[in-house]
């Protein structure tokens, strides 16, 4: 967060759009009202020390110098603006969402991966209309139909979370398995060469 600033731009436009909300943190609050930009340096920074003026019940003031810091508010910005930099490749519809902390919710049994068992794939069952993807820079993506035949796109991840062929793409949001039905070999003509072949060889 030191060497760009995309990210406090990015986290300043959610705040400005009301597309933020946080459960009340005094610490990150304290941060983010008391950053500053620095135009030599080009960036986001805190100031040194901070005074904090609190008026007392008798009218009087009372000023606390405190010391400056922003590791709460990079680890809020850092982190919006890498989930806003992997919601550029596939975005998550709001049915996802929804299972999912439908899911969360949920007593699961301690011998379960919690990773399939949020994605629905917990058993071998759950695997059917499924595929391992894995885009240009190794990261895998996991496309599902879901029972009305609407496909869903989960990732991505640095492992694999389901035991199933990989499959190389260029762009996961374009992946169709179709392609794939048109790719594999013409089984029934490759029998009738098979039978032509024991045909010529017999006769």
């Amino acid at each position: 967060m030191d060497k760009n600033v995309l990210g406090y731009s990015a986290f300043r436009e959610l705040v400005n759009e009301q597309r933020w909300v946080c459960h009340p943190n005094k610490f990150l609050h304290f941060e983010l009202v008391n950053l500053e930009f620095d135009s030599e340096k080009k960036k986001v920074d805190h100031p040194d020390e901070v005074i904090d003026i609190q008026f007392l019940d008798d009218g009087d003031t009372q000023e606390t110098v405190l010391k400056g810091s922003k590791d709460l508010s990079d680890a809020v910005a850092g982190s919006l603006y890498s989930a806003l930099q992997g919601a550029a490749t596939v975005p998550v519809d709001k049915q996802t969402v929804r299972d999912f902390m439908r899911k969360v919710n949920r007593p699961v049994d301690s011998d379960t991966n919690p990773t399939r068992y949020l994605l629905g794939l917990d058993k071998e069952k759950d695997l059917r209309d499924t595929y391992l993807l894995q885009d240009p820079k190794n990261y895998y993506w996991i496309w599902k139909a879901d029972r009305s035949g609407t496909p869903r796109i989960y990732g991505p991840t640095s492992e694999p979370y389901v035991d199933l062929p990989v499959i190389r793409v260029a762009n996961p949001a374009a992946f169709n398995p179709r392609a794939l039905d048109q790719k594999k070999p013409d089984q029934s003509r490759q029998r009738q060469f098979i039978d032509l072949l024991k045909t010529v060889r017999s006769s």
